[in-house]
Formats: C-alpha cells, sequence, structure tokens
C-alpha cells in the first residue's frame, strides 16, 4: 500500500516531478556519454601504442637505448626469439634492427630511424601492415628489393604527397553538387601540380576567397592528392665500423596511424636486405619485441624475463610510456568521482523538491499521523518517493544513454576539425565511445544510494511534524 501511494504523490505535482526526473536523465546521459568518450579515446591510444608503435615487451641490449648506436647487437637474439615464442604465456616474438639516419629525396631531407623487419613475423606483433593508405602500395612488396615504408607525415614533409586538380577531380566535385560557381574558380587551378599541401591551401584560399570552407577543402584535399610512388629515395646511415653507407629505395607503401610524430620519424624496410648492406652476422638484432597473452601479466612476464636474461635490458610498455600506463591505472578512479560529483549535483534538487513536497503536504501528513499512521510509515512514504524519483530518472538516463553510446561507436564522431592537433598526440580524429557493462551496474548502485541519500532529509523533516501544530496550519 505505501509503495502504491508513494508512487502516486510522486505525480501530484507532475511539472516538478517531470523537471527532477529529466535533470537526473540528462545528468546521467551526460556523465555516460563523457565517460564513454574519454574511454573511447583512451582504448583507441592504447591500441595504437600497443599494436602499432612499442608492443608489450621489449628486449635490447642494455647499452643500445643510451647510445642508440647500430654496434649495440643482441647476440644469439634467434635462440631467444625461438625460446620466447615456445613461452605459453608469450604470443609472439620478432626481432627488429634499428638505424638512425637521414632520408633524401630530390632537394629534401629529414632525420629519421629505419625499422628493419622480418615481414611475417613483424605481423604478429604491429599492425603496421594494415596501415598502408590504399593505393600508395602493400605490405607485400617490402620482400621485394629495396623497398621503403614510410608515414604520411614523413610523405609530407619530403614531398612525396602532391596535388593536382585535373578533370576527374573537377567532375567528382560535381557529382557531389558543388556549385558551378566554385567549378569555375577552380579553372586557374586545373592540371597544375603543387608540391605540397602548404602550397596547395594556400593558393585554394586565395582562388576561392570567401567560396573557401571546410568541406570543399576536404574533398579537394582527398581526390587532388597523389603519391610519387616512383621516386627514389636516398637513405644514408653510419655502420658498426663508423663507415657511412648510402642505399636508394623505392616507395613500397606509406602508413598512416593517426600518430603524426611516429610517422614523420620511423620508416621500415626488410631485416635480411639490411643485415646485408649494414654487414650484420646472422642471429643478432637490436631489439626483440613481445606480445604477450595477457596484458596484465605484462609486469610480471618482465621480472621473470629479467632473471632469465639478466645480461639484457627488459621493459615493458608501462616503462616505455609511462604517461599511457597512468592513464590506464586512474582512469576508472577518475570516472568514479565524476560520476559522484554529477550524482551528488543531481541529489540536492532531488532534496529541494522533496523539501518543497513536505511543506506543502504539512497539514495532510499531520492529517495521516493524528488518524494513526505510524511514523515509520510516513518517513518510508517520503523515502519512497525520493527513491522513485531519482530511479525513474536514472533508468531512463542510463537506458538513452546506452543507446547514445551504442549508436555513436557505430558511426563514430567524427573529431577532423581539430583533427591535426589530436593526431600531433597520437590520438585519433575519429573517437568510438565505449564502456563496459561492469561501469553500468556500478552507476545502477550509485543512483540508488543517491536516492537513498537524498530521501533521508525530507523524510526526518516529516518525521519530525507534530500532528497538532500540523493540522492548526492552512
Amino acid at each position: 500500500m505505501i509503495w502504491k501511494t508513494s508512487w502516486k504523490n510522486v505525480w501530484r505535482n507532475k511539472t516538478r516531478s517531470l523537471v527532477v526526473i529529466i535533470s537526473v536523465t540528462l545528468g546521467v546521459i551526460g556523465g555516460l556519454f563523457y565517460i564513454a568518450f574519454s574511454e573511447g579515446m583512451v582504448r583507441q591510444r592504447m591500441h595504437s601504442v600497443l599494436n602499432n608503435e612499442i608492443a608489450h615487451i621489449q628486449i635490447t641490449n642494455k647499452n643500445f637505448r643510451s647510445n642508440n648506436e647500430i654496434k649495440y647487437m643482441i647476440s644469439e637474439g634467434d635462440k631467444i626469439i625461438d625460446e620466447l615464442n615456445n613461452d605459453p604465456e608469450i604470443l609472439s616474438a620478432s626481432g627488429r634492427f634499428i638505424v638512425n639516419g637521414m632520408l633524401s629525396v630530390d632537394a629534401k631531407n629529414s632525420g629519421i630511424q629505419i625499422m628493419a623487419v622480418d615481414p611475417e613475423k613483424e605481423k604478429t606483433i604491429s599492425e603496421i601492415y594494415q596501415k598502408i593508405i590504399p593505393g600508395t602500395g602493400n605490405w607485400d612488396k617490402i620482400k621485394t628489393k629495396n623497398k621503403i615504408y614510410i608515414g604520411e607525415a614523413l610523405a609530407k614533409s619530403l614531398n612525396i604527397i602532391n596535388y593536382n586538380i585535373k578533370d576527374f577531380v573537377i567532375d567528382s566535385l560535381r557529382k557531389k553538387e558543388v556549385s558551378e560557381k566554385v567549378l569555375l574558380m577552380l579553372e586557374p587551378l586545373r592540371n597544375k601540380r603543387f608540391k605540397n599541401e602548404k602550397i596547395f591551401i594556400r593558393e585554394l584560399e586565395k582562388t576561392l576567397k570567401s567560396s573557401y570552407n571546410n568541406t570543399i577543402k576536404k574533398q579537394l584535399m582527398d581526390n587532388a592528392r597523389y603519391y610519387r610512388k616512383r621516386a627514389k629515395l636516398i637513405f644514408s646511415f653510419v655502420n658498426a665500423d663508423s663507415n657511412q653507407i648510402s642505399e636508394a629505395y623505392r616507395i613500397g607503401g606509406i602508413y598512416k596511424i593517426d600518430n603524426h610524430m611516429f610517422e614523420k620519424v620511423y620508416a621500415f624496410i626488410n631485416a635480411d636486405q639490411f643485415k646485408k648492406l649494414a654487414g650484420i652476422p646472422e642471429g643478432q638484432y637490436h631489439q626483440i619485441l613481445l606480445k604477450v597473452n595477457d596484458l596484465d601479466e605484462c609486469t610480471n612476464i618482465k621480472k621473470r624475463l629479467e632473471k632469465k636474461y639478466s645480461s639484457l635490458e627488459i621493459l615493458s610498455w608501462k616503462d616505455i610510456q609511462t604517461d599511457m600506463a597512468y592513464v590506464e591505472e586512474f582512469m576508472g578512479f577518475f570516472y568514479n568521482i565524476f560520476i559522484i560529483i554529477i550524482l551528488a549535483a543531481l541529489s540536492f534538487g532531488i532534496i529541494n523538491t522533496m523539501l518543497m513536497a513536505v511543506l506543502e503536504r504539512t497539514k495532510e501528513l499531520g492529517m495521516l499521523t493524528a488518524i494513526g499512521m505510524n511514523r515509520r510509515k510516513v518517513f518510508r512514504m517520503i523515502m519512497l518517493e525520493s527513491i522513485f524519483l531519482s530511479l525513474t530518472g536514472g533508468v531512463i538516463g542510463m537506458i538513452l544513454g546506452r543507446i547514445l553510446i551504442a549508436w555513436t561507436n557505430k558511426i563514430g564522431i567524427n573529431l577532423s576539425s581539430m583533427g591535426d592537433g589530436m593526431e600531433s598526440f597520437g590520438y585519433s580524429s575519429i573517437c568510438y565511445p565505449a564502456i563496459d557493462d561492469t561501469f553500468f551496474i556500478n552507476l545502477t548502485i550509485l543512483v540508488i544510494f543517491t536516492g537513498i541519500l537524498s530521501a533521508i532529509y525530507p523524510a526526518y523533516k516529516a518525521l519530525k511534524l507534530n500532528p497538532a501544530d500540523a493540522l492548526k496550519t492552512d
């Protein structure tokens, strides 16, 4: 009976109750979506770090990281890799050669770090082979002689990416219903080659003037871009004997991983070809990368390997990417604090609403007490009304929040307007919000807890009413 009466009392003042429910609903949706958005960004960054950049564990000569010289090798590297691949806790292991040098094409040059890799084993460690931009090549070409794979950011700085507004570009813009006025303005730029993005954008702004916008820019950048796949790139480095060596390469492919710094510095070539070029003995490597079966066991595996290979330096991803380790460790704590702050703010609205309800019904509550209703039942009735308000808004908010997160996770949130800035820090320009199911359970508990806490003070005020005094009120 008390439950039914409490539910009916919630709707005695529909406007006030709806305002509170909507406030709770929007608060829960906002909190859930913010957390899902943040979690989506962190997950994408973590995935990129572990699958494109550093793997789970790295093994090197103890002098290599501090000196970064080509002579500091892991002796018996093949033997160690075989042992690691037979370890049940390790998913895969692969060796790399790493050397600093200069990459030049025409009059442009850039300092880079070459990663010489085994084409097949690298697929078990890194996803770079999946990140080759369509039309620029494919990973299998690395097996042919002198093919190099560079990042999109490096390709831009070396003018490997050019722009030309050819006839098919104009036709594609026309199909996308770009106005004829804009197409006519582009005529002076038709069939002109622009050697880099900066010059191309400057000419577009100058030519289109007020008609230039982000939509036009994106369409032109996507359609007018082409790659100088036949460009000859000269890589120069110093070998272990302090002799300078130079070798010519052709582009096997251009990769893109949403991390401009990585793309600008690291290039990939075939390890077998590099060993012959640098005169490196068989079985030696600069670095051995590991993927483990259980990421949570990474630290324990690292400690075990340190005992087994005490002469080598062994680092887990947490040692290399300390900022991501910090984010991964404390993000859950920050999420809970954020939700608690939101729910605390909403609880004040519930308390205020229920106090108003108690004051408005002072005479009614006094009469109920006077005719024999137990004070405990009055207390329960007010408590239940507060809980119903918070639960109704909370449940609706969680359902709508779940739907919103699932929808945005499927289509992604395009942040390309600030993509360059995000990619310079290694974050993708498209975010896919995501959240664990366990978080919904925790949130449900918090919503119920908030409703109970919010109900205590108004219910206490109702409990303290004197029936005689309450009946005298108007």
